[in-house]
């Protein structure tokens, strides 16, 4: 029983160490994609307007973004099925700690292969930049990193309010309303 308990725990930790490197989890991933891609759109005055690319640079980045898009749906969809296994392993009756390992070490893996498979996106964009659009880059890269960070930010704040609101008082808080 302790050796069941041990391994559950260490899995859900791992799980939980997976889940904190894997950056997003999108339920619908051609959505994301889109969402990702709309800041291509020189119309919309997004990277490729920012970064005054050319026709012909602007075609080649939205071919490597396609690519790079594709390749995400298909390692998102195979972490999804490693972590559905590793959660069905878990869950039962007789735990198998080889398994379970193997299916821990699967989950691990894929995620690594999302967190590569992002840094070489970024690399082959940033391969075809002139050192003055790369620095311009790094500036817009820098800015959506910190507006993502202030949503995070204020969604936490959100979801602590409501948090709060579920609560029952504290007994301080009772002892102030008498």
């Amino acid at each position: 029983m302790r050796n069941k308990t041990i391994i559950f725990l260490s899995a859900l930790w791992i799980m939980g160490m997976i889940a904190g490197f894997a950056v997003e989890t999108e339920k619908n991933p051609e959505e994301t994609s889109k969402k990702h891609m709309r800041h291509m759109d020189a119309k919309k005055g997004g990277l490729a307007s920012e970064l005054d690319l050319s026709q012909e640079k602007r075609a080649e980045m939205k071919e490597k973004m396609h690519f790079a898009r594709k390749l995400m749906i298909q390692l998102k969809a195979k972490r999804d099925k490693a972590k559905t296994e590793l959660e069905h392993l878990l869950d039962a009756d007789e735990v198998d700690e080889k398994a379970v390992m193997t299916a821990a070490e699967n989950l691990a893996q894929t995620s690594g292969d999302i967190i590569k498979a992002r840094a070489q996106s970024t690399l082959n964009i940033i391969t075809m930049l002139t050192p003055e659009q790369r620095e311009k880059m790094k500036k817009l890269r820098k800015e959506m990193r910190n507006r993502r960070m202030k949503r995070m930010k204020e969604k936490r704040t959100e979801r602590s309010k409501h948090k709060d609101l579920n609560q029952p008082p504290s007994s301080q808080e009772e002892n102030d309303k008498q």
